[in-house]
């Protein structure tokens, strides 16, 4: 590992919160000590600087303690290599380099072992930016019930979760546009968040208590990534977790950088695996899109949107 620890740096010391979950209820929930964001990395220079310098940026924005692991997963682009180095060294982020290549999940659960057994987690994809206050207000929404388990954001690329056209991937907006999409989103406050059949895991908020009982992704069902989040949080549902969607928040989402056009034979592959194991699910997705109950908070931000312009 290319650091030790960040706390004494910056990034460390950004208020607390801790959720245990005594016996088998989930009756007692609480802020834990600070939030592990990790970050699997294979390729693109410069999509992931510009996510973990998004994730710098938004410290000053954040009362939550956060520590930057980054997840090196063997990977062939030498600059990148280098820079993430240069950023341990500065004691800016947690580096992990893995002498061979496992994959995404295999990379995830590297992290997770690496991750404070005090602390949340969010698995956030090396393409994406987030801003403002982002980790704070998901944190509110993890604490809003007490046997949420998992929660993700609004995006331009999150499947059931995009914005503005579900199930479309987006155009990713640049940093200005995320900043004022993100803003908007928050206007809507916690109250906002709603329940959903799967989280999604382009930005996937984790509660302690969950990864208590689910401390790492499963490798064995799910390989070479895409799937696993679902696989997660089917399994959290059927133990009595609740999956919700942050509508107070927004992180921009490129989408296919590690993976490109293999994204959807994996898709296929991983899905049809997943149905076989949780039948119920396809029937739930396929409700909640024709429900489409983020109809009303879409079209609130869109006449702001438009207001503004």
């Amino acid at each position: 590992m290319g650091g030790s620890s960040l706390w004494g740096s910056p990034i460390a010391f950004l208020p607390k919160f801790h959720f245990s979950l005594p016996d088998s209820s989930h009756q007692q929930y609480s802020k834990a000590v600070a939030v592990d964001i990790i970050i699997p990395v294979y390729r693109g220079l410069d999509e992931t600087k510009a996510c973990i310098e998004s994730v710098y940026a938004s410290l000053a924005y954040n009362k939550t303690k956060m520590r930057l692991i980054v997840v090196s997963d063997a990977s062939p682009d030498t600059r990148l290599c280098e820079w993430l180095k240069q950023e341990s060294l500065a004691a800016r982020l947690v580096l992990i380099e893995r002498d061979f290549n496992v994959g995404f999940v295999g990379a995830v659960n590297t992290g997770l072992s690496m991750v404070s057994m005090d602390h949340d987690v969010v698995l956030l994809n090396a393409d994406t930016l987030v801003v403002n206050n982002w980790i704070d207000r998901l944190q509110d929404v993890s604490i809003s019930a007490p046997n949420v388990g998992t929660v993700t954001p609004i995006s331009n690329n999150a499947e059931l979760l995009s914005y503005p056209e579900p199930m479309h991937s987006n155009p990713m907006p640049d940093l200005l546009e995320t900043t004022l999409l993100d803003q908007l989103f928050a206007t809507l406050g916690v109250d906002a968040s709603q329940s959903i059949p799967s989280g999604v895991g382009f930005c996937m908020y984790i509660r302690r208590a969950l990864l208590n009982e689910q401390p790492f992704l499963n490798e064995k069902l799910i390989q070479r990534g895409y799937g696993e989040e679902t696989e997660f949080c089917l399994k959290a549902a059927a133990n009595g977790w609740e999956n919700r969607v942050a509508a107070n928040v927004f992180v921009a989402h490129k989408g296919n950088v590690s993976f490109g056009e293999e994204k959807s034979a994996l898709a296929a592959f991983h899905v049809a695996q997943i149905h076989a194991r949780f039948p119920h699910h396809s029937a739930e997705y396929d409700l909640f899109l024709q429900k489409k109950p983020l109809n009303t908070v879409f079209n609130e931000v869109t006449k702001k949107r438009h207001l503004l312009k």
